[in-house]
C-alpha cells in the first residue's frame, strides 16, 4: 500500500518535517506541506485533488481549526499522527467520524 502524507507543520517545524520526511520508504511521499493557515484557505482545486486522495495527515505544529480543515477534506484518511503527547487538542468531530 502506498501512503500519500500531508504535513500540518506550522512555523519553524516545516524545516524539522522536510529533513525528517527525506529519509520516507519508497511506499511513502509527501503529498503536501501546509505550513500555515493561509496555505488551508487558498487552496487552489489542484491541491483539493491531491487532498482528497491522501491517506495519512502527519500533525507537527497546528490549531485544531487548522487540522479540522484539513480533515475535511481527507477523506480518504486512514491515519493521524501527532508529534506531540495526546489528541486532545486537535481532537475534534471530524477526525473521529473519519
Amino acid at each position: 500500500m502506498e501512503l500519500s502524507i500531508v504535513v500540518i507543520a506550522f512555523g519553524d517545524s516545516k524545516e524539522i518535517a522536510i529533513s525528517t520526511l527525506q529519509s520516507m520508504p519508497e511506499k511513502c511521499k509527501v503529498a503536501r506541506i501546509i505550513d500555515s493557515p493561509a496555505d488551508i484557505t487558498g487552496l487552489k482545486e489542484e491541491d483539493k485533488a491531491i487532498l482528497s486522495t491522501s491517506n495519512v495527515l502527519v500533525v507537527l505544529r497546528s490549531d485544531k481549526e487548522s487540522v479540522r480543515n484539513i480533515t475535511v477534506l481527507m477523506p480518504q484518511m486512514i491515519w493521524l499522527h501527532s508529534c506531540f503527547a495526546g489528541l486532545d487538542s486537535i481532537l475534534c468531530s471530524e477526525i473521529v467520524d473519519n
